[in-house]
């Protein structure tokens, strides 16, 4: 998380913005919606069909935001 934070305020300063930056924070992002997702799955103790449709519904919001 620290490093997508870190990373993300660099781009942030950046003065120019070019479309391959946006790669530059795939990696982390990858691994904290991983975390979270792992983490999230363990915490909910549920059957698996309910986890299941909040790892889809997780994956969805993601796919919806990243544009």
């Amino acid at each position: 998380m620290l490093l997508l934070v870190g990373e993300g305020a660099f781009l942030l300063i950046t003065p120019t913005w070019l479309p391959h930056q946006a790669g530059f924070t795939a990696a982390p992002v990858a691994l904290t919606v991983g975390g979270t997702m792992g983490r999230v799955t363990a915490l909910v103790r549920a059957k698996p069909a309910r986890i299941a449709v909040a790892d889809d519904a997780a994956g969805a919001l993601l796919v919806y935001t990243s544009g």
